[in-house]
Parts: structure tokens; sequence; C-alpha cells
């Protein structure tokens, strides 16, 4: 059916780079392009300066499997035997139940914490001081790019689709091996002992890629050359 549609398209566009070459590899497409997602509406320029001493971890997405947030948990409650830190997951989902249990049985209440959904990203990403997507696979991932803009530093799987991009292949972030919550706890532990931290300036310019001004931009230059 994808074969199909994608014969008869006068132009694809994909949200990822990733997703753009896949398509343009499988089906023999020359009429493709990548358009990012408006992740954010204005790119946050101050500076972040210091960290806490117990990290603030983060996690903000959909409580499902294909988002990995057990591989997160498994990694934290065995660093949680060496180090200390907080881990808040902002986000609703279908494994909330199976979370709060395992949460629960691996004796994680004390640092863990289930905060719903919160509409205010600024809330979530102010007292963050590491953000972590383990997703199985992606498209372009809007939290990853906030936290890129609050200037929280991430740890991402490198999952089929935009994470690795997102990043840019490690100049703002860390990746880890998808699904392996062995080499998560590795990057954990080395950003605890390393607080690394994004380059302002090249981090102000990269994220120009992904506001809302630049999406619309593209769209309406693509639909222009269609007239």
């Amino acid at each position: 059916m994808d074969k199909f549609l994608y014969k008869f398209s006068d132009l694809v566009i994909t949200n990822s780079n990733f997703e753009k070459y896949y398509i343009q590899d499988r089906f023999q497409l020359k009429n493709i392009i990548c358009i990012h997602p408006p992740s954010i509406k204005n790119i946050i320029k101050t500076n972040k300066n210091n960290y806490r001493k117990i990290p603030n971890i983060i996690y903000v997405g959909r409580l499902s499997k294909d988002k990995g947030v057990f591989v997160i948990l498994k990694a934290l409650s065995e660093i949680k035997k060496r180090y200390s830190f907080f881990f808040s997951l902002y986000g609703n989902g279908p494994d909330k139940k199976s979370i709060k249990k395992f949460i629960r049985i691996n004796n994680l209440s004390e640092i863990v914490s289930l905060k719903g959904f919160v509409k205010n990203k600024k809330f979530i990403f102010k007292k963050a001081d590491l953000f972590i997507n383990a997703s199985l696979w992606e498209g372009l991932p809007n939290a990853l790019v906030q936290s890129i803009n609050y200037n929280v530093f991430p740890i991402c799987s490198d999952a089929p689709g935009g994470n690795i991009e997102v990043i840019k292949k490690g100049k703002f972030g860390m990746s880890f091996k998808t699904n392996d919550e062995q080499d998560l706890q590795k990057k954990i532990i080395k950003f605890f002992n390393k607080r690394f931290k994004l380059n302002n300036k090249n981090r102000i310019d990269h994220l120009k890629n992904y506001t809302e001004e630049n999406s619309n931009q593209k769209y309406l230059k693509t639909l222009n050359d269609f007239k």
C-alpha cells in the first residue's frame, strides 16, 4: 500500500532525515524532502550554569512500552545503590499501573515520582539536570528538542528515527544502545561524574532547525513551488 501511495505522490514530506533516507532507499524515490516539525516556538538563549548536588532526572512522554520507560527504571534501580538522584516522569499512558508496581516492588518510591501530564514545559525543565529518552523507535522527538532548548543535557537511545539527528551524533547529548539498560547505566554514571554542559552558542544555532518559524517557512516555500 505504501509503495502504491508513494508512486503516485508529487512530493513526500518526512519529519526526520532518518525517515527521508529510509523511504528514499526502500522505494527509490526522488520527490522526497524533510521538514522538521515545530518542536519549539522560541529559542531560550539563557545559559545554564549550575547543577544540583543531587541530580534531578526527568522523562517526558507517553508511558508505554515503546517509549522504553522500564529500560530507564531498570537502569536507575541499579544506579541508586551507588548514587543519589531524583527521577520524575511526566506523562500518562497504558503502562502507568505497571510502572507504579515496578516502583513499589523495587523500593524506588522515595526517589521516583509520577507527575502525570503537565502542559507547562518551563515548569518541567527548569529544575531538571538530565533528560532521558529511551524510545525503541521514534519520529522526531519533540521532548528531546525541548530538553536542549531548556539547556537540560539529554541522553537518548540510538533507536531508528530522529534521536541521533537531534543530538547531532553526540554534539548535543549522549546516546546509548536501544533497549540496553546496562549501556544506559554507563551513560548516566558518566554524566554524574562529568556533569556535561551544552555549548550555548552551538545549541542556539542548532535549535533554529526546529522552530515554528522555520517549519512554517519551509512549508510555505514548498507549497509556493507547486503553484
